[in-house]
């Protein structure tokens, strides 16, 4: 989905989500981020300071999912949600991002550019 306002990104482990991690070190790579704050059991937001994100651990079959907050064993997806309103964040993001990604041997993608290209890869461990 593509949006003048927000930024969509995954970070998964392969287009067919086949690698599930222990939701709990998931968790442990997001707080060790510094810039993340958990707000629900699977949900994380930016801690003061930081550019507005949110990140949901998601267990999905096919990249579609819903939530309703209680606390999986195991993840396959973090879905991701940036603002585009600052000017300079973006780099920020994609920094965060791209930790995460590297610490879960999991690949970043973008959900949707401005010209509807999809699953656009921006980092593979």
């Amino acid at each position: 989905m593509y949006s003048h306002v927000y930024g969509y990104f995954e970070i998964r482990s392969n287009e067919k989500y086949s690698d599930r991690k222990l939701t709990k070190e998931v968790i442990q790579v997001l707080e060790e981020t510094g810039v993340l704050i958990r707000h629900e059991n699977l949900s994380f937001k930016n801690k003061d300071g930081f550019p507005w994100i949110e990140i949901t651990c998601v267990d999905s079959l096919n990249g579609n999912y819903s939530s309703n907050g209680e606390l999986l064993d195991e993840c396959n997806l973090l879905a991701i949600i940036t603002s585009k309103n600052e000017a300079d964040s973006e780099q920020k993001y994609l920094d965060v991002l791209k930790t995460i990604s590297a610490k879960l041997e999991w690949e970043l993608i973008l959900e949707e550019d401005e010209e509807g290209n999809e699953d656009i890869l921006i980092y593979k461990p």
